[in-house]
């Protein structure tokens, strides 16, 4: 249906690699975007509006931010899309542009610019509809925060209003449009390597040290000793210790003990212990072994914090 109050660009800078972590649990940073965008840790987003340019363009203008049109897969993501059009004071009949356009496959059959099949919809009453055959291709989402009870929550009025609803337009149509870029994870110098993976950088101190200096050198790189949530990170960890020449071959890893039962350990950067890999002779000597070592075999062993041993770092990377 052709309802074109004026629609804009939303220009959404994306790391979708980022997106396979679980954000509610460990190894899951605050997203940080450039200057001009906003983050939506939950989708790991940047966003940014772009208004006054029709669909036939919208790729070329979202491609001088390196980015492209914005998709969306799940619900999540639609209502994010709609609450940060809304904190832009986006507060006018104004709609924005998504990253879709008819295959021309089959009757409203859509896909995403980026190549992502249309897994999810949002579809407006009778929409799609392709109103008195004008060629509706693309794909736009209502704000109508016009019509929103400011003392109704988002959900409430989105129900009420049927903002976050989806519509079909043609590719003329001048509105504001989800540019998407994906930003790229670095770790700022050769001290580090990254492993996109866990989303994180990791570094090997130069010397072996007890267990606080080896925790106050990692901060002193803006990071901390490293913590581990899987076999995985575990072995890559273990992996990436190999080529150094290490007397005792272990290495500290961020935890603390924190009663004297034995294996009762926490991270130092608050994240779960919902993985363990203790050996077999893990027992608390005369209570004195408060600190985590990682051994040449994988296994992990208490240790007097007094050890000289050579720290593992890690660090979250910088989106640029």
């Amino acid at each position: 249906m052709f309802l074109n109050f004026g629609v804009f660009l939303l220009a959404i800078l994306a790391n979708r690699n980022a997106a396979a972590i679980d954000c509610a649990g460990s190894g899951c940073d605050d997203l940080t975007c450039q200057d001009g965008w906003t983050a939506m840790n939950r989708t790991r987003s940047c966003f940014k509006l772009i208004r006054n340019v029709s669909m036939s363009n919208s790729s070329a203008e979202c491609r001088r931010y390196g980015a492209t049109v914005a998709s969306i897969r799940n619900a999540n993501e639609n209502k994010d899309l709609l609450e940060f059009a809304i904190h832009d004071q986006v507060k006018q009949k104004e709609a924005f542009f998504l990253g879709a356009n008819m295959t021309g496959k089959g009757p409203w059959e859509f896909k995403w610019i980026d190549g992502k099949p249309v897994n999810y919809t949002n579809w407006a009453r009778k929409e799609p509809n392709d109103h008195r055959d004008q060629g509706e291709t693309c794909i736009e989402m209502y704000v109508r925060y016009w019509k929103f009870d400011k003392m109704k929550s988002l959900e409430q009025n989105m129900e009420a209003t049927g903002a976050g609803k989806w519509n079909d337009l043609n590719t003329l149509s001048t509105t504001a449009t989800t540019t998407k870029r994906v930003p790229k994870p670095t770790c700022g110098d050769a001290t580090w390597k990254l492993r996109e993976k866990t989303s994180k950088c990791y570094a090997i101190l130069n010397e072996a040290t007890d267990f606080d200096k080896a925790l106050l050198r990692c901060e002193a790189m803006n990071g901390t000793l490293a913590s581990v949530h899987s076999e995985d990170e575990n072995n890559y960890i273990r992996d990436e210790t190999t080529w150094v020449l290490n007397e005792t071959n272990l290495f500290w890893l961020g935890a603390r003990r924190n009663s004297g039962t034995v294996g009762d350990f926490s991270w130092l950067d608050d994240s779960p212990m919902n993985y363990t890999k203790w050996s077999k002779d893990l027992d608390n000597l005369d209570g004195r072994e408060s600190c985590l070592e990682l051994r040449v075999t994988r296994e992990w062993n208490d240790r007097p914090c007094d050890t000289k041993n050579r720290g593992i770092c890690q660090k979250a990377p910088i989106w640029v």
